[in-house]
């Protein structure tokens, strides 16, 4: 599996993090992870 790119924390916008969590769909992604399981893509029920 490839590694995700984790920026350091002065590459990261606050305004760009906020636009993006705007998006119902995008929070929802955010959830999924930090709920502490892995999951397959199949598995996240978003509207494609």
């Amino acid at each position: 599996m490839r590694q995700a790119h984790h920026p350091e924390q002065a590459e990261i916008a606050l305004t760009e993090v906020m636009a993006a969590l705007s998006d119902p769909i995008r929070v929802g992604l955010v959830r999924v992870p930090a709920a502490g399981r892995e999951r397959g893509w199949g598995e996240l029920r978003v509207p494609a």
